[in-house]
């Protein structure tokens, strides 16, 4: 996860002799109001984007390592797609002087195949171990009711 956030603060694109990272970006299209829409949602969002990254690793701390995972592949496969589609859309071609630094979305895709990688173990062995409630097992009882169950010794 810190590599992909890294590769947020590395430069993405380069003119001159100026390089920019995908913030400074977006707030050049902010400024310009070029974008409306969706797309628009997403710049304006990206300051958010360490926030959202942390969130597998707080569901993480409270024993919920299968969903803890999900989140992960979820977050490592839509930033790693976007990453990697940046580069290969953006790769080798410049306009008007400005073209592509391949560190930060380079940086950023490795850090999502990790992310990606890291949230599959851990649906793994959240499988393995059996649960993934922090211990706690839900069940069916006869009156038809779902309830909670845990050891006694969780209780202290």
């Amino acid at each position: 996860m810190t590599v992909l956030i890294t590769g947020t603060f590395l430069p993405w694109v380069v003119s001159g002799q100026v390089r920019r990272n995908i913030y400074q970006i977006a707030g050049v299209i902010q400024q310009l109001n070029v974008l409306s829409g969706t797309p628009a949602v997403l710049v304006h969002a990206l300051p958010f984007l360490g926030p959202v990254c942390i969130v597998p690793v707080l569901v993480g701390v409270l024993g919920w390592r299968r969903s803890a995972g999900v989140l992960s592949v979820i977050i490592g496969l839509l930033l790693g797609g976007g990453s990697i589609a940046i580069l290969m859309l953006a790769s080798g071609r410049s306009a008007m002087g400005v073209a592509l630094d391949s560190a930060g979305p380079t940086t950023m895709a490795v850090g999502a195949v990790l992310l990606t990688a890291a949230g599959v173990f851990f649906m793994l062995s959240a499988r393995r171990a059996g649960r993934d409630s922090g211990g706690l097992k839900a069940r069916w009882w006869p009156d038809g009711s779902d309830r909670l169950e845990c050891a006694p010794e969780q209780l202290r």
